[in-house]
């Protein structure tokens, strides 16, 4: 068992805005096994070095397997003076999770109860200046779910503008994982 799973498996729930763990990753190698590493592998071949980000124009989401797109969200910090989070796409399994529609509109307007959240988890990753992984309480809309842990990798579009795509894998309490 991974660190990852003998966190989760002893995780208690604190407040909403905690982050559990981060982990700062060097090299794919340093990614968990599975869409973490895939994620990280089109951030690293598409020319990214800690410290250096890749231009966005080099992302392709086409070179992450299919079956990992529902869990994957593209957010921009664009803007000059007052730059905004604009959510750009959510996969279906986020918005799931989230409980609403948000692609193409800005962050703030939407009922999300994480924003603090993202926003730090998203600077952490440009002080890293390389994707970042971490993990914390789920505060969604669904009951099942107790934890969240997402990937997230930074990109830039110009001097004072970012692009985030990230991966999102949501743990569910095992008592209440939903049957399907």
């Amino acid at each position: 068992m991974d660190g990852w799973a003998e966190r989760q498996n002893t995780m208690e729930r604190s407040e909403p805005y905690a982050t559990n763990h981060r982990d700062f990753l060097s090299s794919v190698d340093d990614a968990p096994d599975g869409a973490w590493r895939d994620l990280a592998r089109v951030w690293f071949e598409a020319g990214g070095t800690i410290g250096s980000l890749p231009d966005y124009a080099d992302f392709d989401v086409l070179r992450m397997p299919a079956r990992h797109w529902a869990n994957v969200c593209l957010t921009k910090l664009v803007g000059a003076g007052r730059r905004e989070f604009r959510v750009v796409m959510i996969g279906s399994a986020i918005e799931a999770h989230n409980g609403f529609y948000g692609n193409n509109r800005p962050m703030r307007a939407l009922p999300l109860k994480n924003q603090d959240v993202m926003r730090r988890e998203f600077a952490w990753s440009l002080r890293h200046g390389g994707p970042v992984l971490s993990e914390g309480p789920y505060i969604g809309a669904v009951d099942y779910v107790r934890s969240v842990r997402r990937l997230i990798t930074p990109y830039r579009i110009s001097a004072r503008e970012y692009a985030f795509i990230f991966y999102a894998y949501f743990e569910p309490y095992p008592e209440k994982r939903p049957r399907l």
